[in-house]
């Protein structure tokens, strides 16, 4: 699953998003997407579809039912942007789609977007939905990069193209893969050439209709392992409106940074669902885990389980409700998230 930002994310202005999931397996799936942000930085404004939609505390919750083995859902959300923002603010947002017990591929479930706060901008743009920085662990993982572009003309676009030439001395040109669009495309690979090709798209004008200018391409590619700290990977794109000449969006510019603690290792099987929970979770790994810790925002250490197996339960039904952080600690590594609980 993957969370797109739409628009910039700037003060004062409606700020769209867009949630895709897919269904990977063989199996019929029905449970929820649900989503976290920093909601005093935010208004809801809309959803669609708005059917099965809950409105939480720093949460939102889509149920859905029936999801076709290989089937593609998508999700809209529009918010209102606070004037509190400042220039250069990093908000954090974390996408899970349940469920994930029994998972094959538990990490696809979840998706973090740090997004900045940024001044006026160009509509047609590209974006690392990681982020600027990323750690020397995440490196040989993908990058998921989101192309928004805009028809700024006085009459419809007939057709556009995206391209973007890929530096394979920094990334594995054979792991791209087309995550979404927006409108009907087609992909064409030359040599380390990608070109997303709407053809027929007509996109009206967003001068003349705002709402329905827009459009955007993501996809998602895996850096080559051997970069080291110090390292950046850059990507820019073309964007082609029928035959006037391309229009070169910014450059996304991703470092690569040593971890803030160098003892630390992060195991990434961890998973914890429900989260937000009313009563108790579930903690599963790959590694069988070895301790849990449940600590206040404070760092007070509330609770502390000793275990010795890959699935667990915790019941916290008799604490307040609040922000919690548990940390879980597996043979290797281990991890430390955020825990929502709620009435």
């Amino acid at each position: 699953m993957t969370l797109v930002p739409l628009k910039s994310l700037r003060p004062k202005v409606n700020v769209r998003y867009k949630i895709v999931f897919k269904n990977k397996g063989t199996e019929v799936l029905s449970g929820n997407v649900k989503l976290s942000y920093e909601s005093n930085f935010f208004d809801f404004i809309a959803t669609f579809p708005d059917d099965n939609f809950t409105l939480n505390p720093n949460e939102f919750s889509w149920n859905y039912t029936l999801l076709q083995p290989f089937e593609t859902r998508t999700i809209e959300l529009t918010l209102h942007a606070s004037l509190a923002l400042s220039l250069g603010n990093v908000l954090n947002f974390t996408a899970i789609v349940n469920p994930i017990v029994a998972d094959e591929i538990p990490s696809d479930n979840t998706f973090v977007l740090h997004q900045t706060v940024v001044n006026s901008y160009d509509p047609n743009s590209i974006s690392c939905l990681e982020g600027t920085t990323i750690t020397t662990e995440e490196v040989g993982n993908y990058l998921h990069y989101n192309i928004n572009f805009e028809n700024i003309g006085t009459a419809e676009a007939l057709n556009i193209v995206v391209k973007d030439t890929i530096n394979t001395t920094k990334f594995d040109m054979n792991s791209l893969q087309l995550q979404y669009a927006s409108h009907n495309v087609e992909t064409k690979i030359t040599g380390n050439i990608v070109e997303f090709i709407f053809k027929n798209i007509n996109l009206t004008s967003a001068i003349l209709n705002p709402i329905g200018g827009h459009g955007n391409v993501l996809f998602k590619i895996k850096t080559i392992p051997t970069l080291v700290v110090g390292d950046n990977v850059e990507s820019t794109a073309n964007i082609y409106f029928d035959y006037y000449a391309p229009i070169a969006t910014n450059e996304a510019i991703t470092s690569i940074t040593a971890l803030s603690n160098p003892d630390f290792v992060r195991d990434k099987t961890i998973v914890i669902a429900p989260n937000p929970t009313k009563n108790s979770i579930t903690i599963t790994s790959k590694n069988n885990i070895q301790s849990i810790q449940l600590f206040d925002v404070q760092g007070r250490i509330l609770q502390t389980v000793l275990e010795n197996k890959k699935i667990t339960t915790l019941d916290i039904s008799n604490k307040s409700d609040g922000i919690y952080f548990l940390k879980v600690t597996p043979e290797v590594g281990s991890s430390v998230e955020k825990l929502v609980k709620e009435n």
